[in-house]
């Protein structure tokens, strides 16, 4: 190797999911498009078991599972009811436009996001006990992170 050689990349780390991808044109989600086969079609619930246990789940299973979330929604300040207002009070104010138009109150529609985003990461510690990444993407962003300082740039100038 010459003084004017640049070394060889390595190649680009592979992160396989079975969760979802998306693209600029479409989102899909195991294996789905979002818009056309899911949204409307799936229940929450129903997500869910299909992002934990990869399969989507019997009539009887999504009742059982339905009956339980129903049971565990609240039991008074608990840990979790207190992380919930904690979360409240830091979340952004991003209101989704399909919320608001069902009549719900505008400053409870974040807590929606974090319902829908709880199974989301449901799926994911799911996905990582059967296919475990975790390390390697922490790694490969620990390692290839590249950190600028806001401040220390507006106080350069």
């Amino acid at each position: 190797m010459t003084e004017h050689d640049e070394p060889a990349l390595a190649p680009a780390p592979s992160f396989p999911t079975s969760i979802g991808v998306s693209t600029t044109e479409t989102i899909t989600v195991l294996g789905h498009d979002l818009a056309a086969d899911l949204m409307g079609k799936v229940s929450f619930t129903e997500l869910a078991y299909w992002l934990v246990m990869q399969r989507r789940p019997t009539p009887g299973q999504a009742r059982v599972l339905e009956a339980v979330l129903v049971a565990l929604a609240d039991h008074g300040f608990t840990p979790t009811a207190i992380t919930a207002r904690l979360t409240y009070l830091s979340a952004p104010d991003s209101v989704q436009g399909a919320l608001a138009d069902l009549g719900l109150p505008a400053e409870l529609l974040r807590g929606f996001a974090l319902l829908a985003r709880t199974a989301g990461l449901l799926g994911h510690l799911a996905s990582e006990r059967r296919n475990p990444i975790g390390m390697d993407v922490f790694q490969t962003v620990e390692h290839n992170a590249d950190y600028s300082s806001a401040s220390s740039s507006a106080i350069q100038s």
